[in-house]
């Protein structure tokens, strides 16, 4: 393909040899016995993490050639390293529980400050002024999550709709898809391609036809924490962050080897789980890797394995079969005292199976389809980076593609009637300079600012050897700069007055899409500390995103419907429409301002407590949608007047299938253009506004017992509340609360109770309800809540074969919640697939030991 020649630099680049380490796990407030002798720094600091199970971060270069003194006794895991960096010339800093290590602004070397980047910020060091969710590891494998599937399908933020599996064929396109195989983050629910999801920091290749990134596939034992800033961050990262962006950060490296298998039975039939996952790595005196490896499968859920379903939907797979092998490796070397090369490449291959029947006889051959998935993806990153003085710079590139073949059939009277083959193939590149440092001493602190610019290039394929021919092959450039600038005015060493801490931060970005349009997007952001226990943080700022190429000029597809399923009313029973979907190659950008306004309370008279509330707007203009939100009332509702055309003419009809790319059947019989009463258009076009707006909210405290003991306790919940108007002839109508759409309200709450051997989880996830309003008469879907259970003992000092084993029980669902049906055809999902599973209750049992 394109760019193959560039895509061979980079991967040459990235086999050299790679540097540092850092322990992996999330901080820990309760005491531990230590009994370290005066050693290396590094050592120390690695030994206090592993024994308190505590992420302790920090660079090698500003550890290297310190020795840390003996220890002996109790400590905590801040006590600890406050104990042997005194007198270092190194600060610590705490956040969510991690330890930040980093050369202080008195005493900063030449060449030894590489800082630490929280996502929301460019600048090293620097404090994001937008909420940052971040789930650790821990966190994670405390509750026995065993994907990143379902890792991110609990964040209250982030609307399970979009590019994810089991997304049924009654959601409207707008709402969700399932082609690739593959999973992504969708916050707030503003789309996949509105929500940039980084590894390590760099960009991903897109995901089959909807611009998301499939994170689904990441082996969770390499990941050490995902941050999540659920707020518009486009002058920061570019187009794709106007809901918000998500980094998924690997762990540095380790040494050693860590296998587990994991097996989930749902308790109702069906979607048993298969993991299988090899961890290894390796460090030495200037750099380390780690790799992982994940081999895992699930079977299909089918409609007779739930009785909500079974008579209602026969034939139907409620959720897909699905395979895959996964690879991911990350190391970095230090190529020279001021000079480090770091590396990711990962690689993936997905397979998936569903199948659907149009009649209740519920055979598939007889009357029906089936749809498959064969994808893989693959993706090099490598980056330099030099650090002079306070300044550190960095090159970096990447290179992704990712190929989401598909095979589709359509059976009536045991013959395919309609074999489909075909491809979504993305492939991106991209080159990035940036440097960031300290412009100036104010009294607040150090003026620092970021700086960088670069190229990106999609490329999209989308071809069919079966089928109507379909062959699109384009591409979308992105020249841009950036600029981001951070200002402590005032610290707490001052002394002011009803100001403990004051910052203020700005950014601007450029970018110029050829053929699309050029614009520049600001941010602005404000932290404002009365007190050491209070934060007080506020963002505003303006986002700009290029529809995507699949957008623009995916083919026209048409399907025969039966008019009745269109709303259609007094017309005979073999009436039918031809429902247009497809690409647009007029639309215009989408354009939004974005504000959030957050309060961050964590007291000192009560220690391990935190609690931070805020309220985010997002005005959006132009944005791309399919315009018909609910098909069923396409002829039925006059808000969609302008988007039939009734009695179309025998010649219009055969204007529309001679421009399809695609021709689908859903009649359950032959087709007959004599019985077409109307062509319904639902491709892609710029709704004239939508607003969205709501709270998101957390809460945490942990509180220490004797012993290594500890309890947490975690809440987290989003009220979400959006509207949107198709035009200004239209009403406005409201989203959240609504079928195939985000509910108001979704949180999960629960307690972790935690000892050397033994870990407890318990956990609470609420979904609100829903109203469907595809009918004149609105039916109300009630909430759903589940409780979940786990377990974990890790014993200790065991000798022979329990040496370095762990074993995970988990329950989720418990009381086995099922969705409240919906009515529908019977080869659509009896439920809302975008915010519910068919699960129910799964058992699931996790072995693994570190060698």
């Amino acid at each position: 393909m394109r760019y193959l020649k560039r895509s061979h630099i980079l991967i040459a680049a990235s086999v050299l040899a790679m540097a540092v380490s850092q322990p992996a796990q999330c901080g820990n407030d309760s005491k531990s016995p230590l009994h370290l002798p005066r050693q290396d720094m590094a050592a120390s600091l690695l030994a206090i993490g592993k024994a308190t199970d505590t992420e302790i971060l920090f660079q090698p270069a500003d550890v290297r050639h310190l020795t840390a003194p003996a220890l002996d006794g109790t400590y905590s895991a801040q006590e600890a390293v406050h104990a042997i960096l005194a007198h270092s010339g190194l600060e610590i800093e705490i956040r969510q529980g991690s330890i930040f290590i980093r050369k202080s602004r008195s005493g900063r070397a030449e060449g030894d400050d590489d800082g630490i980047i929280v996502t929301g910020s460019r600048i090293r060091g620097a404090p994001p002024t937008s909420p940052v969710i971040t789930l650790s590891q821990s966190e994670l494998l405390a509750q026995n999550k065993t994907t990143m599937g379902e890792a991110i399908r609990d964040i209250p933020q982030n609307f399970n709709g979009g590019q994810s599996a089991g997304i049924g064929r009654n959601v409207p396109q707008g709402s969700g898809s399932y082609i690739g195989a593959g999973t992504g983050l969708n916050l707030r629910g503003l789309g996949g391609d509105a929500t940039l999801t980084l590894l390590n920091g760099q960009r991903l290749s897109y995901n089959a036809s909807l611009q998301s990134i499939d994170i689904s596939t990441l082996p969770l034992g390499m990941i050490d924490r995902i941050e999540i800033v659920a707020d518009g961050a486009s002058a920061l990262y570019g187009s794709d962050a106007v809901a918000g962006v998500a980094n998924i950060v690997l762990k540095r490296d380790m040494k050693g080897l860590i296998t587990s298998a994991h097996v989930g039975l749902p308790t109702g039939g069906g979607g048993v789980q298969q993991q299988y996952n090899l961890v290894t790595g390796s460090q030495w005196s200037s750099g380390g890797f780690i790799l992982g490896y994940e081999y895992g499968q699930s079977d299909a859920i089918k409609a007779s394995d739930r009785s909500y379903a079974a008579t209602r939907s026969p034939g139907l797979t409620l959720y897909p079969g699905l395979k895959h092998h996964s690879l991911v490796l990350s190391g970095h070397t230090s190529l020279a005292s001021n000079l480090e090369f770091s590396a990711d490449a990962l690689y993936s291959k997905r397979w998936s199976y569903m199948a659907y029947a149009l009649t209740s006889a519920g055979n598939v051959l007889t009357s029906g389809g089936d749809f498959a998935n064969d994808s893989d993806s693959f993706t090099v990153a490598p980056s330099l980076k030099y650090r002079l003085g306070a300044w550190k710079f960095t090159l970096s590139g990447t290179y992704g593609l990712d190929q989401s073949h598909y095979r589709g059939s359509s059976f009536s009277g045991g013959v395919n009637t309609y074999p489909t083959y075909g491809c979504y193939c993305n492939e991106a590149n991209s080159v990035e300079i940036s440097a960031d440092g300290a412009l100036l001493n104010l009294p607040g602190g150090e003026a620092r600012v970021a700086l960088g610019g670069g190229l990106r290039t999609n490329f999209f394929h989308a071809y069919r050897t079966l089928g109507n021919a379909q062959n699109i092959a384009v591409s979308q450039q992105d020249y841009y700069a950036y600029g981001e600038l951070s200002l402590p005015l005032v610290s707490s060493d001052m002394g002011v007055t009803g100001i403990d801490r004051l910052n203020f931060s700005a950014a601007l970005r450029y970018d110029n899409y050829p053929g699309v349009g050029k614009v520049v997007t600001p941010r602005l952001g404000l932290i404002y500390a009365p007190s050491p226990d209070l934060d007080i943080k506020g963002s505003w700022g303006r986002s700009f995103k290029a529809p995507t190429l699949f957008q623009q000029y995916n083919s026209l597809g048409v399907t025969a419907w039966g008019a009745s399923n269109a709303g259609g009313s007094g017309y005979p029973g073999t009436a039918s429409v031809l429902l247009l979907t497809g690409g647009n190659p007029n639309l215009k950008p989408e354009r939004a301002e974005t504000w959030s306004a957050t309060a961050a309370l964590h007291p000192r008279a009560l220690e391990g407590a935190q609690l931070e509330v805020s309220f985010f707007r997002v005005f959006y203009r132009d944005r791309i949608v399919a315009p018909i939100t609910y098909l069923t009332q396409s002829l039925s509702n006059p808000i969609y007047a302008d988007l039939v055309d009734l009695n179309p003419s025998d010649a219009a009809k055969t204007a529309v299938l001679a421009n399809a790319g695609a021709f689908s059947n859903a009649l359950g019989r032959t087709y007959d253009p004599a019985d077409v009463v109307a062509i319904v258009h639902d491709n892609s076009t710029n709704a004239s506004s939508q607003k969205i707006y709501g709270v998101d909210a957390t809460a945490r405290y942990r509180h220490s017992f004797d012993g290594d003991r500890s309890l947490t306790f975690n809440l987290r919940g989003s009220y979400l509340h959006s509207i949107q108007k198709l035009s200004d002839l239209q009403p406005t109508t409201t989203l959240a609360g609504t079928l195939f759409n985000p509910p108001h309200v979704r949180a999960n709450g629960g307690l972790i109770w935690a000892q050397p051997d033994l870990t407890l989880s318990t956990s609470l996830n609420y979904t609100g309800g829903l109203n469907d309003t595809r009918t004149t008469r609105t039916a109300r879907i009630g909430a759903m809540m589940t409780w979940d259970l786990a377990a974990t003992w890790s014993p200790k000092n065991a000798h022979g074969p329990l040496h370095g084993m762990t074993f995970a029980l988990s329950v989720t669902n418990a009381l086995n919640a099922e969705p409240t049906p919906i009515s529908g055809l019977t080869y659509e999902t009896p439920y809302d697939s975008t915010n519910y599973t068919p699960f129910g209750r799964v058992v699931g049992l996790t072995v693994s030991r570190q060698w």
